[in-house]
């Protein structure tokens, strides 16, 4: 019998961004971080549906439907909270917590 491994994604660089995606789990996906498996090569999303009020929602909506209203709403939250006009929420948490950074540092200055 084969034993197989489970290897896991380095998260060397996602650390260096861990008060940015604390903040982005809980204020925008209603996550806590701690509770989440998050790796360099994670995505945002890997996320779909998480953050999304009931509301927007349609309960007789396909998991195709879901997914397609969960992007257009997160790109939304992007664009509003942090000026971030991405077209795809298949973005890498590692740039996204990069691109959140520089928004922020510009709002300092």
């Amino acid at each position: 019998m084969t034993t197989k491994k489970i290897v896991l994604a380095p998260q060397d660089t996602i650390e260096l961004f861990e008060a940015t995606a604390r903040e982005f789990f809980r204020d925008v996906l209603d996550q806590n971080f701690n509770e989440c498996l998050v790796t360099d090569e994670s995505h945002l999303s890997d996320w779909s549906s998480c953050g999304m009020s009931d509301y927007l929602a349609d309960k007789t909506a396909s998991l195709e439907e879901l997914y397609a209203a969960w992007d257009i709403w997160m790109l939304a939250e992007l664009k509003a909270r942090f000026e971030l006009d991405y077209s795809t929420t298949a973005v890498p948490f590692v740039q996204l917590f990069r691109d959140i950074e520089v928004f922020k540092a510009r709002r300092i200055q």
